[in-house]
């Protein structure tokens, strides 16, 4: 019944990918733990931009971004009001 309200055409609006490894966690093409960690902050590099695929999908035609590999670090936030 939840698909059937947002989704029309399941073989467009829905798309899976097999052919890449990823444990439970944020799967980038750069950054985070090796490959397969189950360990925090849950991010892992595996070569494959996941969060820009599905952007992908969803808006189609993204530019590629540039390799960022070693800039930076990530900052906790606080979300509380």
């Amino acid at each position: 019944a939840y698909y059937n309200t947002f989704i029309n055409d399941p073989t467009t609006q829905m798309k899976a990918i097999y052919d890449h490894e990823g444990e439970h966690a944020q799967v980038t093409k750069y950054f985070g733990n090796p490959c397969m960690s189950l360990k925090s902050p849950y991010i892992d590099n595996c070569g494959f931009d996941a969060a820009g695929s599905m952007l992908d999908h969803i808006y189609g035609g993204l530019t590629q971004p540039v390799n960022h590999s070693g800039v930076g670090k990530i900052v906790p936030i606080s979300q509380k009001k």
